[in-house]
């Protein structure tokens, strides 16, 4: 998702089993990370960006598969 510098996104989700859950971005060959959470049912936020990039929203299931819901708003 493309946030140039400064904008803010909301988001809020919630799992069914722990999960990783991470927004990063990549330059070059290195990857940043202002937001990582470890083994969470949930989080929520708002996210501001601190340099315009495409951000990545990663969630990654840790033992077991897991439901996903919510959403991201300007």
């Amino acid at each position: 998702m493309r946030v140039e510098k400064g904008e803010k996104r909301r988001y809020h989700w919630k799992a069914s089993a722990p999960v990783d859950f991470n927004i990063h971005r990549h330059e070059g060959n290195e990857v940043f990370y202002p937001v990582k959470r470890t083994a969470m049912r949930g989080d929520g936020g708002t996210f501001t960006a601190d340099v315009g990039a495409d951000y990545c929203w990663m969630w990654t299931a840790r033992d077991k598969p897991a439901k996903l819901e919510g959403g991201i708003a300007k």
